[in-house]
């Protein structure tokens, strides 16, 4: 398993990428920090984890405290290195995917504006594809067979409802 954090595993993942040895790619970077529900307050009076970017400031709004800033920069650093590795599989011709979610702020970043304009498109919501919740998804890819995939909720189905979810023995 490798950390996508590390240097020395990013240069792994690079010489496999860079050299041909990598035929198809497919990456879901962490988007907890990217999440718009992040903005959704849980209610009038307490509102979940707070917003660490936003549109004018999609590599992490000014003034985060030390921990949230550590969260914001190794994502950032995971971001960027996706990014990189797109970029290498596309001169080696290779199939390459990235999921997160339709509005999450890594589209906005300055790794993924370019690459978000240029390539294919896939927004579909989970529910359709075996998910709990009509949750919006994209993958950018070119590889346009993944279009397939790109549904709509039909609402044959149950959806759980969106909120704050109580796990036993947490707060």
């Amino acid at each position: 398993m490798y950390d996508l954090v590390r240097l020395d595993h990013q240069e792994i993942i690079r010489n496999m990428v860079s050299r041909g040895h990598v035929d198809v790619i497919h990456a879901g970077p962490p988007c907890g920090t990217g999440s718009r529900s992040r903005e959704i307050p849980i209610s009038a009076a307490e509102h979940g984890p707070v917003p660490l970017r936003s549109e004018a400031y999609p590599e992490g709004l000014p003034g985060l405290n030390p921990e949230q800033a550590e969260r914001v920069r190794c994502a950032n650093v995971i971001w960027a290195f996706i990014a990189e590795i797109v970029s290498v599989a596309i001169l080696v011709q290779a199939l390459w995917s990235v999921e997160n979610p339709l509005r999450s702020y890594l589209w906005y970043t300055k790794w993924w504006v370019q690459l978000h304009a240029c390539y294919t498109h896939v927004v579909f919501q989970n529910c359709m594809h075996g998910g709990q919740r009509p949750k919006w998804s994209l993958f950018l890819c070119n590889w346009k067979s993944l279009l397939r995939i790109a549904v709509k909720c039909d609402f044959s189905h149950e959806h759980l409802p969106w909120g704050k979810v109580k796990v036993p023995g947490k707060k």
